[in-house]
């Protein structure tokens, strides 16, 4: 991803991801099984070596996939990406949980709009479990609309599951 594609706030800033950024994914992960139960690409359990496989499959020439950093002690926060392979593109993110209920999320899938208006990308769309009620909050916060509930077959972590849709056309259209 071109650095001219990333995109910042008051707070945070988005940055390409890079193997350093292994390490912060363990810390913030490794032992939180009721986060990683709630995405559906983490690896786990989530060590140092798995986040660099992870970082290496959403890290080429393209990639849309970006560490979220807060500005004022360059904490690491968490991960947010877009999916472009979709017809909707859709957009995926994690927070760790010592940095939730501060709105970083919220302002995160904000600042990946940029990305993707910047892309040509006129409209987003994500999904999240029907139990993953922060999730949902975070895509009501930033304009999403509730789109419905849908089965999806998530054979390695959850088989069968109901997921609810959002989506949101961005202010390029």
């Amino acid at each position: 991803m071109e650095q001219t594609l990333k995109s910042d706030t008051p707070r945070i800033c988005l940055h390409p991801l890079t193997y350093e950024d292994a390490r912060n994914f363990a810390l913030l992960l490794g032992g939180d099984r009721k986060s990683i139960s709630m995405m559906v690409r983490m690896p786990h359990p989530c060590t140092p070596q798995s986040a660099k496989n992870w970082i290496a499959d959403h890290s080429a020439p393209g990639s849309c996939t970006f560490g979220i950093v807060r500005k004022s002690d360059k904490d690491f926060l968490g991960v947010i990406g877009l999916n472009t392979d979709e017809s909707v593109p859709e957009l995926g993110y994690w927070v760790g949980r010592p940095y939730w209920s501060h709105g970083y999320a919220t302002e995160a899938v904000k600042a990946i709009e940029s990305v993707a208006e910047a892309l040509g990308i006129d409209r987003l769309a994500a999904e999240t479990f029907v139990s993953n009620h922060a999730s949902q909050r975070v895509l009501s916060k930033a304009g999403y609309d509730h789109k419905g509930v849908f089965d999806r077959n998530f054979p390695t972590l959850r088989g069968q599951d109901a997921v609810y849709r959002y989506e949101k056309r961005l202010h390029n259209c």
